[in-house]
């Protein structure tokens, strides 16, 4: 995508995991404005005390900066997940719905079993473990509190986002080109052309070259001694729900960067 003025500051923030304070602090310390546009990179939920809060703080935040980004992460995906798996379950269970009310959502969970080589009953119970217990505690114990404005707000979220900088030649952030993906990307390939579930997943891809068309900007690899910024990759998951870690935000035009 082409953003024919550029923002004043391109920001993005890294994996929140149902810290709302921190979220909250890190937004008063950084201060976005109407001039700015912010890319969240995803992991919005599981692993921290609010995720039912930080869903409602982003979809406040959406409606004040409208042209605001909300990437989808590997833990929204587990969740929207379980949310279906649940309503599947409900539905199958019923006499009155036609098979066809519910087989295109299982089908499309069994394909994303068979993605990670797992049962169709594992994609709930992995989440579960990694953090989705507490996803369930921040909704008061149960998923049936979990409400339609949340669950569209799900859905809205993106796999990938390109940002094209095209300004004047003067400009020395002249055709600056960003590419927003959750977990990483292999940069000799298109994303559209990558499978969903590898932006979102997949680690250890290969450093983008000199001649990459992108800087790629992404969470998920967590790292403690603060944000990765390489030639053309930065990594913004600093582990704010590990011991030390921290929630980070940065301006990708400038690299300059805020933790909480």
């Amino acid at each position: 995508m082409t953003t024919p003025t550029p923002p004043q500051r391109l920001l993005a923030i890294g994996d929140i995991h149902g810290y709302l304070d921190e979220l909250r602090q890190l937004l008063d310390l950084v201060q976005p404005t109407t001039a700015d546009k912010v890319i969240f990179l995803g992991d919005y939920v599981d692993r921290g005390p609010d995720s039912q809060g930080v869903l409602n703080e982003l979809n406040w935040f959406g409606e004040c900066f409208p042209q605001t980004v909300f990437l989808r992460g590997n833990h929204e995906q587990m969740f929207m997940d379980a949310l279906d798996w649940r309503e599947v379950e409900q539905l199958q269970a019923r006499k009155d719905v036609p098979a066809e009310g519910w087989q295109t959502v299982l089908a499309e969970l069994q394909s994303r079993a068979d993605f990670f080589g797992l049962r169709l009953s594992d994609l709930d119970r992995i989440w579960r473990r990694e953090g989705g217990l507490e996803t369930i505690a921040s909704f008061d114990g149960s998923l049936e509190n979990v409400r339609p404005v949340q669950r569209a707000f799900l859905k809205k979220t993106k796999i990938f986002h390109e940002e094209w900088l095209n300004t004047e030649e003067s400009d020395p952030w002249s055709d600056r080109r960003f590419l927003f993906v959750h977990a990483g990307t292999d940069v000799t390939q298109l994303p559209q052309q990558q499978h969903p579930l590898v932006l979102m997943n997949h680690r250890g891809f290969a450093e983008p070259g000199k001649t990459s068309p992108w800087t790629v900007v992404h969470g998920h690899t967590i790292r403690l001694d603060g944000p990765e910024m390489k030639p053309k990759r930065i990594n913004l998951d600093t582990g704010v729900y590990l011991k030390g870690g921290r929630l980070t935000c940065c301006d990708v035009l400038t690299r300059q960067f805020w933790q909480v």
